[in-house]
């Protein structure tokens, strides 16, 4: 790509896109469109869903979603470091499980129904791990 093609943005401030910036990024979606694999060249999703449902287990045998679900203050008070490092642990250990939540949809022919009901499984490992926001760890999104 060449970025000399962009045509640029006169101030750092947030403003409306110019006409001319419309019209690159227009060219640009039309040549670089989404990948989307036709339904009936997709892959069995059996495997991969086996797998997922695997590693949720092991997610739930190494991590205690009750004690997840009780911490509450980020970052932590010097005495809770330690107690806090369970939380890291479990969100790295999500990352695989939602690359491959996302591979099972873009690439696979499983039914948006089974799709669902795996999505509502990370979901409930998701909240138990929660999100930082203000200071605290919210369980609910």
């Amino acid at each position: 790509m060449n970025f000399d093609q962009i045509p640029p943005i006169e101030n750092k401030q947030y403003t409306t896109p110019t006409k001319e910036q419309m019209e690159f990024l227009d060219a640009w979606l039309k040549n670089h469109p989404d990948e989307v694999i036709p339904m009936e060249m997709r892959r069995d999703c059996e495997k991969e869903k086996d797998e997922l449902i695997s590693l949720f287990n092991k997610f739930e045998e190494i991590h205690s979603l009750k004690d997840l679900t009780a911490l509450d203050i980020f970052p932590p008070k010097t005495e809770d470091i330690e107690k806090y490092q369970i939380r890291i642990a479990a969100k790295n250990d999500l990352i695989p499980i939602v690359a491959l939540l996302n591979a099972l949809k873009d690439k696979t022919n499983i039914p948006d129904s089974e799709y669902n009901k795996l999505k509502e499984g990370y979901k409930i490992l998701s909240r138990a791990v929660g999100m930082v926001n203000g200071g605290k760890i919210d369980h609910t999104r």
